[in-house]
Formats: structure tokens, C-alpha cells, sequence
């Protein structure tokens, strides 16, 4: 699905889907626009929608997601990928 809005100038939207087992959320379905690329991918990320209010709420998002590397993190916050980043930015070496 592509988010029109995003692609029209409007700003991206971010959705939230939960997957349910015995009542449990175990992943959440998050779908986001590039803001560098402008295409639109959804992801299955272990976040719960507490976690996710917090992080919205102010709390940093490394301490509400405490489970999330920083690719799946920074996925959330901008919707660009590990291999966007690295195609904009490339490999850093030591």
C-alpha cells in the first residue's frame, strides 16, 4: 500500500496493526513512508502499543523499545531502512 499523502507532500502516517496469540500482542505490523525515498514498506516489529504511546508520550525511544535494534528504530521514527541508510550514507569503517 502506498501512503498518497506522503507522496502529495502531506506528512507520512504511521500504522499500527497487532497480531494476536492466546490474547498476547507478540509483533506489531508497522507500515511507514521513507521520508528520504518517499516508498512506503511495513514491518513486523516486536513493539507492544504501551511501548509505542510512551515513546510518543516523550520517553526516548531506545528506553520505551527497549527490544528494538537501532535499524528497527530508526525504521519507526523516519521509515527508512538499514539498506537505505547504507545506500545514502554507505559503510562506516573503523
Amino acid at each position: 500500500m502506498i501512503d498518497k499523502s506522503a507522496r502529495m507532500g502531506g506528512r507520512p502516517r504511521f500504522f499500527l496493526t497487532s497480531n494476536r496469540f492466546s490474547g498476547l500482542i507478540y509483533a506489531m505490523k508497522i507500515t511507514k513512508t521513507s521520508v528520504h525515498f518517499g516508498i512506503t514498506r511495513t514491518l513486523d516489529l516486536d513493539v507492544t502499543l504501551e511501548e509505542y504511546a510512551s515513546w510518543r508520550a516523550g520517553e526516548l525511544i531506545q528506553n520505551a523499545m527497549p527490544r528494538l535494534n537501532a535499524d528497527e528504530r530508526e525504521f519507526i521514527k523516519t521509515g527508512i531502512t538499514a539498506e537505505e541508510w547504507e545506500e545514502m550514507f554507505g559503510t562506516q569503517e573503523d
